[in-house]
């Protein structure tokens, strides 16, 4: 059944927080909105000059967003139940992913145009954001947890190397080389963990598992 009739574009993320249902939606002329459902669905927040919240997450007792989609646009913000605050004045296009591990928070970034750390994956430990993962690629798309251990799709549009990487004690190693341009998101069920892959030249929306040796 529909639960929401949205008037933008796109609903790109969805979560928990408080024991109420939170979305982030937008469109490509602006008007990144976070919506909270509370007996109905309800405007939160608009972020005034941003297109889409791409991204949402709790962490430390907030809920954090990733905006997009104009290259310098790709910031976080976070609400501690009042207010709004900026985390990070973001260089690249958006902010697909956030992830918490071990405390911190992780952001995937992405920029179609070639921008310094276009698909960087960074990490704020509550003081301060530092690079977790320098990547060459264009996109950090999607982020999970999966057997105490972090996981990032990514890849780049529309030229191929699709992946995943793995968070270890000597940082991002790659775990699997997709045959397309992107791995665009990850989940874990029953002890597997699943990813979801996208290519901009044909029908390779695949999806690939991780477990009993092989993903």
């Amino acid at each position: 059944a529909q639960s929401y009739n949205g008037f933008d574009e796109s609903v790109p993320a969805l979560t928990a927080w408080h024991g109420l249902r939170w979305a982030g939606e937008g469109t490509s002329a602006g008007d990144a909105t976070v919506l909270r459902f509370d007996g109905a669905w309800e405007s939160q927040h608009t972020f005034t000059g941003h297109h889409t919240v791409r991204s949402l997450t709790p962490w430390n007792g907030t809920m954090v967003a990733g905006l997009g989609d104009t290259t310098g646009l790709g910031d976080i913000w976070s609400f501690d139940g009042e207010d709004w605050s900026q985390l990070l004045d973001g260089s690249s296009q958006r902010v697909d992913a956030l992830q918490v591990f071990d405390g911190d928070l992780y952001a995937g970034q992405m920029a179609l145009t070639n921008v310094d750390g276009a698909g960087d994956i960074l990490r704020f430990d509550g003081d301060q954001w530092t690079t977790s993962h320098a990547s060459a690629l264009n996109g950090a798309y999607a982020m999970t947890v999966h057997n105490g251990a972090i996981y990032a799709g990514v890849g780049t549009e529309p030229t191929g190397d699709g992946k995943v990487l793995r968070l270890g004690g000597t940082g991002w190693t790659e775990v699997f080389d997709a045959p397309t341009d992107t791995v665009l998101s990850l989940a874990v069920h029953r002890g597997r963990l699943y990813a979801g892959t996208g290519d901009s030249s044909g029908p390779n929306g695949d999806i690939y598992a991780w477990g009993n040796d092989y993903l």
